[in-house]
């Protein structure tokens, strides 16, 4: 256990001690994964907040940019977003 870019929480690392993974909590005690490459760049994450939000937020590139994010809103409703090479939302539904 420690403490780790956002939050306490539990890194697994490679033989070359970069973290892979990371499980920990928010400050409002919701949930979180983060997954990682063998650079230690973020690909992805799991998140759930005390508002009602989860999803995936993000999938990134090689380069570590989002590309996209998969959302279900507090609401219920679902949203989806993908990004271009610098970051700017391409397309969105609904």
């Amino acid at each position: 256990m420690g403490v780790g870019p956002i939050s306490p929480g539990l890194a697994l690392c490679d033989e070359e001690r970069r973290p892979r993974a990371f499980v920990g909590m928010f400050a409002d005690g919701s949930p979180h994964l983060v997954l990682f490459d063998k650079q230690a760049k973020t690909l992805t994450a799991v998140r759930t907040h005390a508002n009602g939000y989860h999803g995936l937020p993000f999938f990134s590139d090689a380069k570590g940019m989002p590309r996209a994010e998969v959302m279900l809103l507090a609401d219920g409703s679902p949203e989806l977003r993908l990004y271009d090479e610098k970051g700017n939302v391409i397309w969105q539904a609904p």
